[in-house]
């Protein structure tokens, strides 16, 4: 057993390089230079790197899976799982917790005229998608941003730049007023033939 009392330290290395010591509840290991302090596994892998005033980087398996950079920033190199285990998407967000949002994207104190939310630059033509929301349970289409620019609300296969598809016999669209009245344009199906009205309620 060798034993050190508090505010000893342990220096290591002919520049002093690191100094280790233990004060209150506290134990500290401390650099003396520029350079990173590692921590491998017994086969010499990377664990954890701290370099001084740089980068903290943690490694699973000896592949680099977190890196951070000056100002909080944080790269990932594999896939992320939020209140969930990571799945086949670069992040997943699972929120079971009532009248909470899954995800709030938000601005504060920026110059009017200069406040962004979010930006999604995805889709190429109308085999893919840019932007999908659906129930809950995935499979009911409420809003579908088609890759070559096509809107769809209730669909997922818009035919138009907006194509809104509810039930038959029913207002697809209301335009203004309150309670359900205003300028609306609707389907209907008598005898199989799918035929569609406007008017003002």
């Amino acid at each position: 057993l060798l034993q050190f009392a508090d505010n000893a330290v342990i220096r290591i290395g002919t520049g002093n390089d690191v100094d280790i010591y233990h004060s209150s509840n506290v134990t500290y290991i401390k650099t003396q230079t520029d350079l990173p302090i590692r921590f491998i596994d017994a086969g010499g892998a990377d664990m954890l790197k701290l370099t001084p005033n740089g980068s903290v980087d943690l490694y699973h398996n000896g592949t680099l899976a977190l890196s951070t950079a000056s100002g909080g920033a944080a790269t990932f190199s594999g896939n992320v799982g939020i209140g969930v285990a990571a799945g086949s998407e670069t992040l997943k967000i699972n929120q079971t917790t009532g009248n909470q949002s899954a995800l709030l994207v938000y601005t504060t104190g920026v110059t009017t005229g200069q406040s962004y939310g979010g930006t999604i630059q995805a889709g190429t033509n109308a085999s893919d998608a840019s932007f999908r929301v659906f129930a809950q349970g995935g499979g009911t289409s409420y809003f579908y941003v088609r890759g070559d620019g096509n809107v769809g609300i209730g669909t997922d296969s818009p035919d138009t730049k907006l194509q809104i598809k509810g039930a038959q016999n029913s207002a697809q669209l209301i335009l203004g007023g309150t309670d359900s009245r205003g300028l609306k344009i609707s389907t209907s199906n008598p005898s199989g033939q799918n035929d569609c009205g406007v008017d003002y309620d």
